[in-house]
């Protein structure tokens, strides 16, 4: 008699291999050389940014010396918000330089600036600059937009000297 189990094993053996390649493969990873990586963006730091807008920035220095009337020196620098703006004026009588960075914050403006004056001294004739007297001040206000605001004043009792700096930062619409 012949057996018949080696051929009905062999059949099934078939039908498990042909079942198995009837299943969906799993997914392959992609080769590396395929897929292009971004590097995540770096963070926005809201500080360096600023708002698309200019300030406007008006600077009044009054220098008064004994009876002479006074006699104001304005300057106007227009400025991005966070920005820095560096400003030289020569006058007459003397040179005026602003530095300054604006930065609005919740509608108001704060102001970083410095300000330095030189001024030529004539004590008799001939016109010529008999000698140099230099100043230089530094602020961090918080200005109201559109509001001056004086932001140093002296008084010198013995030379009857007044100095002052008024300043008014303007947002523009």
């Amino acid at each position: 008699m012949r057996s018949y189990v080696p051929l009905f094993v062999c059949l099934m053996s078939l039908s498990v291999t042909a079942q198995q390649s009837a299943r969906p493969k799993p997914a392959q990873p992609p080769k590396t050389a395929d897929v292009q990586v971004t590097p995540p963006a770096p963070p926005v730091d809201a500080e360096q940014g600023g708002q698309p807008t200019n300030i406007r920035l008006d600077v009044t220095v009054t220098d008064q010396v004994a009876q002479g009337a006074a006699q104001p020196k304005s300057l106007m620098v227009m400025l991005a918000d966070r920005a820095v703006g560096r400003t030289r004026a020569a006058f007459q009588d003397r040179s005026i330089a602003v530095d300054a960075r604006p930065v609005i914050t919740d509608g108001r403006i704060r102001m970083s600036f410095t300000i330095q004056s030189d001024r030529a001294m004539y004590l008799g004739p001939p016109k010529e600059a008999d000698a140099t007297i230099a100043w230089r001040n530094s602020f961090s206000l918080l200005l109201d937009n559109g509001k001056p605001m004086l932001a140093l004043e002296t008084i010198d009792a013995g030379t009857k000297q007044k100095m002052s700096i008024e300043v008014k930062a303007t947002i523009q619409k």
